[in-house]
């Protein structure tokens, strides 16, 4: 017994990878109107839509680990100023935030605890290909 053809497309596909790369996963399943369910599905079910999905995710992940190195540097110049309206447990709640949100955009980069095969916790800094592709071309 099969079930109701799928809806997927390429341009679907592409407009959800849009929206996931700026919204939450739930928010952007609304947008193109699939449930959370269908979403799974899709990523078995579509190797284009699987790699649109992880690209989407990784951008989010970059964008997340950009905005908190901008606060970060943000904090260095106001304390430089002596600036007294500075508040640095705000900042640390905000870069935490980011941070928090790029890890979980992609887990096992941005500094997100895996496990080697000795059973020893290690830190993830950046296995972004991304970044490498830039190193590359500079």
């Amino acid at each position: 017994m099969a079930g109701q053809p799928t809806k997927y497309n390429k341009e679907i596909g592409k407009k959800f990878a849009e929206y996931l790369s700026y919204m939450k996963l739930e928010d952007a399943c609304a947008a193109v109107g699939i449930t959370e369910k269908t979403y799974y599905n899709w990523l078995y079910a579509h190797e284009e839509f699987f790699q649109l999905s992880k690209e989407a995710r990784l951008t989010r992940g970059v964008y997340h680990f950009d905005q908190a190195q901008k606060m970060v540097e943000l904090g260095k110049e106001a304390l430089a100023a002596n600036n007294k309206d500075f508040r640095a447990d705000l900042l640390k709640i905000s870069i935490d935030s980011h941070i928090r949100l790029a890890g979980k955009a992609n887990q096992g980069l941005f500094g997100d605890k895996q496990k080697d095969e000795n059973d020893k916790s290690i830190t993830i800094i950046a296995n972004n290909p991304l970044i490498e592709e830039k190193n590359e071309s500079n």
